[in-house]
């Protein structure tokens, strides 16, 4: 995959079981060493167009998984 490469990408949120859509410019695409026959590669990519409403859900998601992880490490810190 081409830098720059613009690509349509559906992401599972797991949490909510809901599935954005939006494209993304590639910025960089790596093999995996060793090679995973299931993600042979790692994308790295920018979003370029998302709808609003799937923007407001991805920055949700993100916001409960930081939660959780401060949460996890509270615990951890405090046992």
């Amino acid at each position: 995959l081409q830098t720059k490469s613009a690509v349509s990408v559906q992401i599972e949120l797991r949490s909510s079981g809901v599935t954005i859509q939006a494209v993304a410019s590639t910025i960089s695409c790596t093999k995996v060493q060793p090679e995973n026959s299931e993600t042979p590669y790692y994308l790295r990519l920018a979003f370029t167009k998302m709808n609003e409403q799937d923007r407001d859900l991805l920055i949700k998601h993100i916001l409960f998984r930081q939660a959780e992880e401060l949460r996890a490490n509270n615990d951890l810190n405090r046992a």
